[in-house]
């Protein structure tokens, strides 16, 4: 059972990757991971996870050629239609400079950094909720123990999952390829969440009540 239970992680923890690595500015992807022999070993991990996740991968892989450094801009970066910061999808900006670091924004960061830290992990240039360096994050923590596992599906159910179900919508509006990554994502997050028995599946998937980053390990505090 316990090697079960590591190749699943292996193969959560491939996928995140993945996904992580290529929803990144495109100049900035590690080509590495995009060779036949890498996109194979990712696909495979995918199709362990579940199909669905596989399609979407695959999809994305077919129609990444689509992407282009300018589309990339618009979308995400520059006055963007969907930012990859999840708590700017979740909460009000601050109307004032005072006021920022009593927002919910802000106390939502926060929290997210804590979890970091409590993995031995600090994200470097990047601001907490920035979803590629979440992603990552989920990648590097799957498989801990039991008593870190609590606190990495916290990160996913209560800090992750309602972000990352609005910027799907977000994307299914444009149609653009880093669509399916999104969708693979949170197909990731559900599943693992669900089955802790947390969140329903179908009804967390359907959106109810359900750079390259830079993390870099330091020891554990406490």
């Amino acid at each position: 059972m316990r090697s079960e239970q590591m190749t699943a992680a292996h193969d959560l923890s491939r996928v995140y990757g993945a996904i992580a690595e290529w929803i990144l500015y495109p100049e900035e992807i590690d080509a590495e991971t995009l060779t036949p022999q890498a996109t194979e070993a990712t696909l495979r991990s995918a199709a362990a996870v579940s199909p669905a996740v596989e399609e979407r991968l695959r999809r994305f892989l077919d129609e990444r050629g689509e992407v282009d450094a300018e589309d990339y801009v618009n979308l995400f970066e520059l006055s963007p239609k969907c930012p990859l910061y999840l708590g700017t999808h979740q909460f009000e900006e601050p109307k004032t400079c005072s006021s920022a670091g009593l927002s919910d924004r802000n106390t939502y960061m926060l929290e997210i950094a804590n979890i970091y830290r409590h993995f031995g992990v600090e994200l470097s240039g990047e601001l907490p909720d920035f979803l590629p360096a979440m992603i990552e994050f989920v990648a590097l923590s799957a498989g801990r123990p039991e008593h870190d596992e609590e606190v990495r599906l916290r990160l996913i159910d209560k800090l992750m999952l309602e972000g990352v179900r609005l910027v799907v919508e977000r994307l299914d509006e444009t149609g653009a390829p880093q669509r399916h990554l999104v969708h693979a994502l949170q197909d990731c997050l559900v599943a693992e969440v669900a089955a802790r028995g947390e969140v329903d599946l179908v009804g967390a998937a359907a959106g109810e009540p359900l750079t390259v980053i830079q993390i870099e390990e330091v020891p554990a505090h406490g």
